[in-house]
């Protein structure tokens, strides 16, 4: 995960980080600047798909044991994406906390069956209430949205 977290973020922050960036913001005018949006999407794909296939394998050598239920089920996307929410998005180390707290309290309270999900939903709702830009920001003391009475 260390490796990489900091291979994602030297990506991110060099040449190809900002050719991304340029095709998100506006991407005819990144390929009228030389930037070709289909090499740079397709390497983006492409890098994408190889780190999602190497954690799929890692998880298969630590499950042992692989079933199309357990392997392919929705849960996964639900949680990377909650993880991904919860942290804050748009840096680098934001994602990581919030995987940090989703995967403790799935760890703490695996015992009790569904009650982890339960809660990892609730957290989910009162972050997008209260911290719009996720844990990582609430930290920091920037961007929280308290209600009004």
């Amino acid at each position: 995960m260390v490796t990489t977290t900091a291979w994602i973020g030297l990506l991110a922050r060099g040449r190809f980080g900002l050719r991304l960036m340029a095709i998100r913001d506006d991407e005819d005018a990144a390929a009228e600047v030389g930037v070709n949006p289909f090499q740079v999407k397709l390497a983006a794909f492409t890098i994408s798909a190889f780190l999602a296939g190497l954690c799929g394998a890692l998880v298969a050598l630590q499950k042992v044991q692989i079933e199309p239920n357990s392997a392919f089920s929705l849960n996964w996307t639900v949680n990377m994406i909650n993880m991904a929410v919860v942290g804050g998005l748009a840096t680098l180390s934001a994602p990581v906390l919030g995987a940090v707290v989703i995967f403790g309290i799935q760890e703490a309270l695996e015992s009790y069956g569904s009650l982890a999900t339960l809660i990892s939903g609730a957290l989910l709702v009162v972050v997008i209430s209260i911290a719009p830009g996720g844990l990582a920001r609430a930290v920091r003391g920037q961007g929280l949205r308290l209600p009004r009475r």
